[in-house]
């Protein structure tokens, strides 16, 4: 009797999982494949109204998520939207999910920071009679504008007095904003307190220039230890708490981006684990002619060898036209880019070494017929990725959120403690 008991157990041990292994791989999405309990088979499409351009997207610690932008035309706007985890929109945010502000009669919203007390701050810039100016609008959780915030919720700083616009933003820890941009084409750091006045004790009166030749500043991201690094379109930057150029960085501070057939336009940066920083952007071929490229530094400012080609990787992918607008860390020291190539949007996962990610959408590669680029992009405590721009016929906010890892079998598989009768 009892080897028939022992037997029988066994046998339905071994059923079961024959079975639920079956049920697993039949169910289960691959790393890459849209992830269909988002909106409808994975995207969310959103009309302000105008033409809609979405820059940014986060993902707040309730798990709703955020959408910055801007609405295009008479006037142009800031746009900022909200929804829950499955792509529906959040109507406790500004009463239906959707929210627009106009500054003046041309304005630029892109990027966003999320602050722990549920606060969103976006950035851009506010133009008046063809002068732009660095802009920043703090909204409450219920998509109010924040009154506590330089009065009525919004900060504009004319720094040049002509063109002057913000492009990246990032949090510290004491809850003060940085912001990286361009006047009058040049690299342009800011940072203000968390009031939305400038900070006097960072550079001269709270705003850096950079001596780096044409280019912007067109991302910012905040070290573990405080230290500041800024993506220009020609250079990393790296910065001390006080703004001063971390001469450790290079020597000076200034890490410039490789030319020639190397050379890397960089849109956007990352901080790896081990203190490497990763840009990514466009390599320059012709005028008629880039790839989606990505450029990676030690943490000293020196470029990295271990990473592509002395530092440096580019993507000829289908067309000729392709950049890499976004990037995000997402797992260990893995990578990825979102952008576009002759107008498809594009994400990219790579390893560690710059090869392409080939347990992503089977090649590394994911491209999308249902927007026309990504500019924003970023990665879910559970792994799933999240990518914003536009598209669609009427050129709109699209939202996409992708599988990330494949699940571990053991998250699904509850196998039976076999006793010995």
């Amino acid at each position: 009797m009892k080897a028939f008991v022992r037997s029988f157990v066994i046998f339905i041990v071994v059923f079961l999982t024959v079975f639920l292994v079956g049920w697993y791989q039949a169910i289960a999405s691959d790393p890459g494949d849209l992830d269909i309990t988002f909106g409808t088979d994975g995207f969310v499409v959103t009309d302000f109204g105008d033409f809609d351009v979405a820059v940014d997207v986060e993902t707040q610690i309730d798990g709703k998520i955020v959408v910055s932008g801007g609405m295009f035309g008479s006037p142009s706007n800031f746009a900022v939207a909200r929804y829950h985890s499955d792509g529906s929109l959040d109507p406790t945010f500004g009463g239906s999910g959707i929210v627009t502000t106009t500054l003046s009669a041309v304005d630029y919203g892109r990027e966003l920071a999320l602050q722990s007390d549920g606060k969103i701050i976006v950035s851009g810039s506010s133009e008046v009679n063809g002068n732009k100016d660095f802009a920043l609008v703090r909204y409450n959780s219920d998509g109010s504008l924040d009154s506590s915030f330089d009065g009525d919720g919004v900060v504009i700083t004319s720094i040049s007095g002509s063109a002057d616009e913000i492009w990246g933003i990032a949090l510290q820890s004491d809850g003060k904003i940085v912001v990286s941009g361009d006047s009058d084409g040049g690299v342009t750091i800011a940072r203000y307190n968390s009031d939305g006045s400038l900070d006097a004790s960072f550079g001269s009166g709270g705003i850096i220039a950079i001596p780096v030749g044409q280019g912007d500043g067109n991302a910012v991201r905040i070290q573990s230890d405080g230290k500041i690094v800024v993506a220009g379109q020609f250079a990393v930057i790296r910065l001390n708490a006080d703004g001063s150029l971390d001469t450790t960085f290079d020597s000076d501070g200034i890490a410039m981006i490789p030319t020639g057939d190397e050379a890397v336009w960089a849109w956007d940066l990352c901080l790896l684990p081990d203190g490497r920083i990763m840009a990514v952007g466009f390599r320059y071929k012709t005028s008629v002619d880039y790839d989606i490229a990505a450029v990676r530094f030690n943490s000293d400012g020196s470029l990295d060898n271990t990473f592509g080609i002395n530092g440096t990787i580019a993507f000829d992918l289908a067309s000729t036209f392709a950049e890499g607008l976004a990037v995000a860390r997402h797992s260990g020291n893995k990578v990825l880019i979102g952008g576009y190539d002759n107008g498809s949007p594009t994400i990219i996962r790579l390893n560690e070494d710059g090869s392409l990610d080939t347990t992503f959408s089977d090649d590394g590669i994911i491209m999308t017929n249902s927007a026309s680029r990504w500019h924003g992009l970023t990665v879910q405590s559970n792994g799933k990725i999240l990518a914003a721009g536009y598209g669609g016929a009427g050129n709109d906010f699209v939202t996409a959120r992708f599988e990330g890892f494949l699940p571990e079998l053991d998250e699904f598989i509850f196998l039976p403690v076999v006793v010995k009768p």
